[in-house]
């Protein structure tokens, strides 16, 4: 409603029904369809659900406040106020953020009231791990002793695995990389290699290499 400079202040009433701020869940920065709730949960989840959220929330604007100096009218400032929280319950005064400034009190109408604004909340990283996947290894490797022998558990899994390997059930101190190297093998170091492979999602085992040593002399 227009009014005259030196005419009465206008009072301003919010509406009599609360409205309900809205949510709008975002996966890399579009709309994830029918999650318009005040929650969002992943579930079954699969690498297809990596990716970057985020929560749009809108509030409306409920309220504008004429502002006046010395009794004359110089603007309206329009406030968010009074808000049902909808399912996280009202919120039970002013909600903090920005408030505008109209120019004239015809503007209440037309840019103030009943105007929203949005926030974007809770942004968070999602990232899936997957258990640790090896190709499993049963062979015999036959070295002369003095030789040198390599060993590589081959495995894939999100995030980054963890190795150790065991000789003949004992862990080797130091061994924790996928390959693992053998060098002036000795009779004493025959037996049974095994690779315990992990990582937060799981664990695995990449079993089991067998390995003969043999004498220089020995055909």
């Amino acid at each position: 409603e227009d009014v005259d400079a030196d005419g009465p202040v206008p009072a301003i009433a919010p509406p009599a029904k609360k409205a309900a701020v809205e949510y709008q869940w975002q996966k890399d920065g579009d709309d994830i369809p029918g999650e318009t709730h005040s929650y969002f949960s992943i579930r079954n989840a699969t690498m297809h659900h990596e990716g970057t959220y985020v929560c749009v929330v809108t509030f409306p604007l409920l309220r504008a406040v004429p502002v006046h100096d010395g009794g004359v009218l110089v603007g309206v400032q329009v406030e968010v106020d009074d808000i049902d929280g909808g399912e996280n319950g009202g919120t039970g005064g002013a909600v903090g953020g920005p408030s505008d400034v109209a120019t004239s009190a015809s503007q209440i109408s037309e840019e103030g009231e009943g105007a929203p604004y949005s926030i974007r909340w809770g942004e968070t990283i999602v990232r899936i791990a997957e258990a640790p996947v090896v190709n499993n290894y049963h062979g015999m490797n036959d070295v002369v002793e003095g030789a040198s022998l390599v060993l590589t558990a081959t495995a894939r899994g999100v995030p980054q695995l963890n190795f150790q390997w065991v000789f003949n059930g004992m862990p080797i101190d130091g061994a924790k990389s996928k390959i693992l190297e053998l060098h002036d093998i000795q009779k004493a170091q025959a037996g049974t290699y095994t690779c315990f492979v992990e990582n937060i999602a799981g664990k695995a085992v990449w079993m089991e290499a067998f390995v003969n040593v043999r004498s220089m002399d020995s055909d």
